[in-house]
This record gives structure tokens, sequence and C-alpha cells, in this order.
């Protein structure tokens, strides 16, 4: 089975209303048959939902946020998340194969904050993501904040973080989970320790992760997670998912064949799928 478990129904840089309704979601579901896909996860950014403002503020208006960062999260906070799961549930209800969920940015000190949110909806699966260290966006420019950090400091950092997100329970599937290579940069230390840290602890916690081909679209160029990344996760049996981290229906199922050879090279022959937060091994 072929599935995409991280898409979302707009591009990032839309503001105002969101598209959530079935004539959209039906430009997904068509790319998704010509990309050979049986399953799509809608994982919406949670800083689209009013519910969410309060986990951003310790990220929001300190010395090492960014600006433009913070002014997006103000400028895209319109939707309201009742709407949204109902929305999903429907087209669910309706036949369309869709799992409900969202991209939850992990923010270590809003653990609880964000436990409490989650508690009061149905999700298939939560996709936990990192995008930021401290207050700091690392994902957003190779000018900001880099010219001036430890590269492998910060692999440290972002992988010590992805670790507490796995520890926490509050997510099911972690997403691009070393999304902190996006612009190029290579650590000088050898990372397999830190992998083999968050294999047991994706293990032991029942945590799947997803091999996105989002990555091919970066600076970096490459999928995400390395090749390093997955052999690892594999050795220590942890399961994995599919996406690309579509922001339109014409990126759903993109450049697949080149993670379906990457997980096979591996040795993976299943795949995770979801279903009210459940996690199930099928064949590939």
């Amino acid at each position: 089975m072929i599935v995409d478990y991280h898409i979302h129904l707009q591009p990032d840089r839309h503001v105002g209303r969101c598209k959530y309704n079935l004539e959209n979601l039906d430009d997904y579901i068509r790319q998704a048959t010509l990309a050979g896909v049986q399953e799509i996860g809608i994982t919406e950014h949670c800083n689209r939902f009013r519910q969410f403002m309060p986990v951003f503020e310790p990220v929001m208006g300190k010395e090492e946020s960014v600006p433009a960062v913070d002014q997006w999260i103000r400028e895209t906070c319109t939707e309201d998340l009742d709407d949204y799961v109902q929305f999903l549930h429907k087209a669910k209800e309706l036949g369309y194969p869709i799992k409900v969920s969202i991209e939850v940015d992990f923010i270590p000190t809003e653990a609880h904050r964000i436990g409490e949110i989650l508690a009061d909806y149905d999700f298939d699966y939560v996709l936990g993501s990192v995008h930021f260290v401290g207050a700091w966006a690392v994902d957003y420019s190779r000018e900001i904040g880099w010219p001036h950090k430890s590269v492998d400091d910060v692999f440290e950092q972002y992988c010590n973080t992805v670790l507490e997100a796995v520890e926490s329970g509050l997510f099911d599937c972690i997403g691009h989970p070393d999304l902190v290579k996006k612009f190029g940069h290579v650590p000088s230390r050898d990372m397999r320790p830190c992998y083999e840290r968050l294999a047991v602890a994706m293990r032991k916690s029942s945590v799947a992760y997803e091999v996105s081909t989002a990555g091919l679209f970066k600076p970096v160029g490459e999928i995400y997670p390395s090749r390093e990344f997955v052999q690892t996760m594999h050795d220590f049996g942890v399961p994995f998912v599919l996406s690309s981290d579509a922001h339109s229906a014409e990126e759903v199922g993109r450049e697949f064949q080149r993670s379906l050879a990457l997980v096979r090279e591996a040795g993976y022959r299943e795949i995770a799928v979801f279903e009210g937060r459940k996690l199930t091994a099928t064949p590939l």
C-alpha cells in the first residue's frame, strides 16, 4: 500500500480563510490516484488554528525569533480547529480515502498545553515536527542564525529536541526528522549515536517516522531523512510512512519512486498506516 501522510490543503504563503472544502480535496484525490497513492493524510499546520496560538508564545518576540516567522504565524492563525476536524471526518464518512491528522510543532515548554488541545479531537494520527531550536526557526533561511552558530551544536540540539518530541507521548509519527539539514549544512561529528538514541526511543514509544521527498526540492537536494537515518531505523525495527509534504495538489506523491527505492534498499517490506491513533503494518 502506498500512502502520502503529510499533506497541506494550501500553500504556506496563503493568508486568510483556508480552502477546507470538498472541491479542493477532490483535486488532491485526483492527483493521488495519478501518483499511485491509495490513501492520503491531511496534516494542516497547527499554527493555522486559533486554539494553538498560545503554544507559539515561547518562540515569538524573543531575541532569536525570526520576525518574518512571527508575522506569518499571526497572519495565518485564522481557522477554528473544530471546523477543520469536522470537515475531514465528514469527507472520510463520504468515502474519501483520507486520514484525519494535523502537523503540530513541538515546543518543549508547551508539551502539556499541546496535549490538552489534542485530547479534545479524534485524529487518526498526530504528526509531530520540530522547526524551532529554542526560539530560532532553523528552516527559515541560511542567512538567519546559521552564520553565527556551530553546525555540530545545532544538529545535536535538533536531534535532542526530536528525541524530546518522541518521548513526550504526544505524537504518532515524526515529520521530516532531519529537517535541520535543509540548507545543506553537514555536521563534522558522527550522527549515528544520535540516530540510535532516537531509534530506541521510537521503538519503545511505538512512534513512526516519515520518509519525505520534500527535501529533494530544498537546497539540500535529498530525501528527509538521510540514508543512514533510514538504515538505522530499519535496523532497530522502527516503522515508517511515506510523505511528500505537499502544499498543493500537484505535489501529492511526487518522486515517490525514489523514497520507495530508499526504504526497500534499507530492507523495509512493510509500511505503517494509522486509524484512530493506532498503528498497523501493511505490505508495501
